[in-house]
């Protein structure tokens, strides 16, 4: 069981299903023509266009008018919530939290064709991030796991040096949707979660015992650590043993977040090596 919902619509008959389509390509065009308002607005006023000045625009509007009311004004609150989180990601970078590079003013859906492909896509990728998710989870239900603790970092997919190819795919991982879901299925089994803060955890030594410090843009202080990646995927430490580096600096985030004594770990001088598992 993945505790997913899965709507299909099925034995439709061919004027359903042609309503139907129609709907979807007006409700899309009605989310563009709102976007242009508030996007045209904002180059010209320098100001933003709230939901309900930009309701009083279009309510007249004939793809306004062809959808139910309910439906029509919510597709502009969408908009309305687009807009505040490019504002808010504004605000963030302004303060040093988020790169400004990173933000992208909003942009309008794509051409039916491309729509369906982007649709089509994110239900792949929301299909392998539930399995994900529930492959994790049921390991630790599996090994009496009670506590699950992930690493985060404000800046994790910002400045990612992986090669073209590997940056392109990392950024577009949604980070932020494993987390709600395994935050979510956490609190349905009774398990504890722990978000933790991660830096420097890729630097320290873990079987040095480093110290592990907190980023602080405003600290100038440079830290010196035992050991070092060798390269990617690989981490030495000062006494020459090498390890895996993801397995090395989950280790570091565990041992920052202090849910568990590493003692036992330490003695025994070695871990398992990483396997892949294929999820879909």
């Amino acid at each position: 069981m993945y505790c997913t919902v899965k709507q299909q619509l099925k034995h439709l008959s061919k004027e359903e299903y042609l309503l139907l389509k129609e709907l979807c390509h007006t409700a899309k065009n009605l989310y563009n023509e709102g976007l242009y308002q508030v996007r045209q607005h904002y180059f010209q006023e320098k100001n933003y266009l709230n939901y309900q000045n930009n309701y009083h625009l279009l309510k007249g509007s004939e793809n306004y008018k062809r959808l139910n009311s309910n439906m029509a004004q919510q597709i502009l609150k969408e908009i309305d919530g687009v807009w505040k989180s490019f504002f808010g990601l504004i605000r963030l970078a302004k303060q040093g939290k988020y790169d400004f590079r990173a933000i992208r003013i909003p942009w309008y859906l794509p051409k039916d064709q491309q729509f369906a492909l982007v649709v089509k896509r994110n239900r792949r990728v929301h299909d392998y991030l539930s399995k994900t998710c529930r492959k994790i989870i049921n390991y630790c239900l599996n090994h009496r796991i009670g506590t699950l603790v992930i690493g985060y970092n404000e800046n994790l997919q910002k400045g990612s040096n992986l090669g073209r190819r590997n940056n392109q795919n990392f950024v577009n991982i949604p980070i932020g949707m494993i987390k709600k879901k395994l935050e979510y299925l956490c609190q349905l089994y009774g398990m504890t979660f722990v978000q933790q803060e991660e830096s420097y955890t890729s630097q320290a030594s873990f079987w040095d015992r480093d110290e592990l410090p907190t980023y602080d843009p405003s600290n100038v202080k440079t830290y010196t650590f035992s050991g070092k990646r060798v390269k990617r995927g690989l981490y030495r430490t000062a006494s020459g043993k090498l390890l895996h580096a993801d397995i090395h600096d989950a280790l570091n985030i565990l041992r920052k977040s202090n849910v568990v004594a590493l003692t036992g770990l330490y003695a025994r001088g070695e871990v398992d090596t990483p396997v892949r598992i294929r999820i879909a």
